[in-house]
């Protein structure tokens, strides 16, 4: 089980495994093809079934503006 919570950064999954995922104190079921994303300063809690493989990316948001 693995939990982290990034308090500045946008967090976006794509699962090839199947999870529970604990998000702010929900519980979500998973499986192979399930995307997630979390918002900056979510507490997320991760409970593997097996190996877990998935792509992931974790991103910081710029502030609005103009666009270019």
């Amino acid at each position: 089980m693995d939990e982290l919570e990034l308090p500045d950064l946008w967090q976006l999954h794509l699962y090839d495994h199947e999870a529970d995922l604990t998000l702010g104190g929900v519980e979500h079921a998973f499986r192979t093809g399930s995307v997630s994303l979390v918002p900056p300063g979510t507490p997320v809690r991760y409970r593997y079934r097996g190996r877990s493989e998935h792509l992931y990316v974790h991103l910081r948001l710029g502030a609005a503006g103009e666009p270019p």
